[in-house]
């Protein structure tokens, strides 16, 4: 509560801003009213108040009791308003879990384990005394949230997997293109004439006609009546 304000009561409107990385389960949704001597303050510790067996007011208060608003919006983060009016010397806990989603490797920076940043909580406290309101805005702490973290080196073991891959059949390309271009320099400059297509056509050819019987030397040309003998 407001210790300037005169009132009995204050107005507190609170909206809570929930990112896309979770998904808030709002049913368990929990609000706490402390009351008593200290438990306005703003370092007031409930934990500690409960050790200490300090005199505290604790009242659950439900949604029906106040006006609220779910909203969910489509760049895929929720918000959540609630207004309450709250006493002297109190303090208002909302409690609310969640569950994690499951985000892909591009979504983390280049340190995964820091974390997400989430958006810090906006209370504003309205005063009404003598037809005056007054009000004041206050901001969390920002808080941190540690998502299920993927195996991040699987993309290293694919691209590298992939790059080797791509390596082996490039070079072997590149080599046997170099290779035969370098044949090709040799017996240019060794004054060896390369043979033609024709040529090895012909020799092909020998070969073949040395296998079926036919004999064929380079001054001698076989007709056709002659190859016809052979093959007879």
């Amino acid at each position: 509560g407001n210790s300037k304000c005169e009132a009995d009561s204050i107005d507190v409107h609170v909206m809570e801003t929930y990112p896309s990385f979770i998904s808030p389960i709002y049913h368990s949704l929990n609000l706490l009213l402390v009351q008593g001597p200290g438990a306005g303050e703003e370092n007031f510790d409930l934990a500690t108040a409960i050790s200490k067996e300090t005199n505290f007011t604790m009242t659950q208060l439900s949604l029906k009791d106040m006006k609220h608003t779910f909203s969910i919006h489509s760049e895929g983060y929720s918000t959540i308003s609630i207004n309450a009016s709250m006493q002297q010397d109190s303090s208002l806990y909302i409690q609310l879990d969640y569950n994690p989603k499951y985000l892909g490797f591009e979504s983390f920076s280049s340190d995964p384990n820091r974390g997400f940043d989430l958006f810090p909580s906006i209370a504003t406290f309205t005063c009404n005394t003598d037809g005056i309101s007054l009000s004041d805005t206050y901001f969390s702490n920002s808080l941190i949230i540690m998502p299920p973290v993927p195996d991040l080196s699987m993309p290293f073991n694919v691209i590298s997997l992939y790059s080797t891959f791509c390596a082996l059949i490039i070079g072997t390309i590149i080599n046997l293109v170099i290779k035969k271009s370098r044949e090709k320099v040799r017996d240019l400059l060794n004054g060896k004439v390369s043979k033609s297509k024709k040529d090895l056509f012909n020799e092909k050819l020998q070969q073949f006609l040395v296998l079926l019987g036919v004999k064929k030397t380079q001054d001698t040309c076989l007709d056709e009546g002659t190859i016809k003998e052979k093959f007879d």
